[in-house]
């Protein structure tokens, strides 16, 4: 075939809900993306092909947004939805929260 050459593709794929946002990913970006769009109330769809939420953090046992802290654990450096998402965790006995762990105890 042609390098310039030019194929029809055809395909028919159902609607399963009808959204204003349609995040795709549900990686520690996706999950920002989507929390933030339903907060203004837009009708927001979260798709993530894995059975888990949490990207590469999950899948490679990373704990929470492990440097959340300054390397001395003096200050808090990542706030905002991870940082509620953290709380969420820890109220529900799934993590730490990291301002609870020395510094340089990893």
């Amino acid at each position: 075939m042609q390098p310039d050459a030019t194929l029809l593709y055809t395909a028919s794929v159902p609607v399963v809900a009808d959204v204003d946002v349609l995040v795709v990913g549900g990686g520690p970006a996706g999950i920002a993306s989507a929390l933030s769009s339903a907060r203004t109330g837009a009708r927001t769809f979260l798709l993530e092909r894995q059975g888990y939420l949490g990207g590469n953090l999950t899948a490679g046992l990373v704990g929470p947004c492990m440097t959340s802290y300054s390397l001395d654990g003096t200050q808090q450096l990542i706030r905002g939805i991870f940082e509620e998402l953290i709380l969420k965790m820890e109220s529900m006995g799934g993590a730490l929260h990291p301002s609870k762990i020395p510094a340089g105890s990893a």
